[in-house]
């Protein structure tokens, strides 16, 4: 059975930083892992974003979640609003879509409704230099895993966290982010106990 992967700030910092910011393509896909990173947002809504969806003068964002179909209000924080900003203006081809994020190649349109841009995802990992290790649970959706876990970790309350994430109900989303964590705890607590028994018996 695999551990569901989550990562620490400091990978997804590694993440960010080793992101492609030049070509058009790299634009675009710092500009989802942002989004997906910092707001916890699920590729599909990533995916189906609309150009009217943000207010730039409110700095938000408003959309209704594609797999609940429920209405969810964030902020938009700066570096997220400039990484979205940079693609729009230097990487987003010319089209009429009004998808915030479109395919790079004609007729530049939206992508697939059942798209689910892991080619885009992988991209990331490799300039990262975290590919996803067989049999491990890594995705877009790790982005999401890994901000509720981090905010968990730093006392942030489960109220808050499952209005960030739009869960539709409070008290899931806790037991799951709760017992992701434990998880976590008893994979670290084993690997210290089978690293003292080594020592003592080396």
């Amino acid at each position: 059975m695999a551990f569901p992967t989550v990562w620490g700030m400091d990978e997804i910092e590694k993440i960010k930083d080793s992101a492609d910011r030049i070509s058009p393509s790299g634009k675009r896909g710092y500009a989802m892992v942002m989004l997906a990173s910092r707001l916890g947002l699920r590729i599909g809504d990533i995916r189906n974003l609309k150009l009217q969806d943000i207010d730039w003068n409110k700095k938000q964002i408003s959309i209704v979640q594609h797999k609940t179909k429920k209405a969810l209000l964030l902020p938009l924080p700066e570096d997220v609003g400039w990484a979205v900003i940079d693609y729009l203006k230097n990487g987003r081809p010319i089209t009429e879509s009004t998808n915030v994020f479109v395919r790079h190649k004609p007729p530049y349109d939206a992508f697939p409704i059942n798209s689910t841009l892991n080619h885009i995802f992988s991209s990331v990992m490799v300039r990262a230099g975290l590919p996803a290790e067989k049999n491990t649970n890594v995705g877009w959706h790790t982005f999401r895993r890994s901000l509720a876990t981090n905010l968990l970790q730093n006392n942030v309350e489960m109220n808050v966290i499952s209005e960030i994430l739009g869960h539709s109900d409070p008290d899931v989303a806790g037991k799951y982010y709760v017992q992701l964590d434990l998880e976590n705890m008893k994979k670290c607590a084993l690997e210290v106990e089978v690293a003292d028994y080594v020592r003592k018996n080396i």
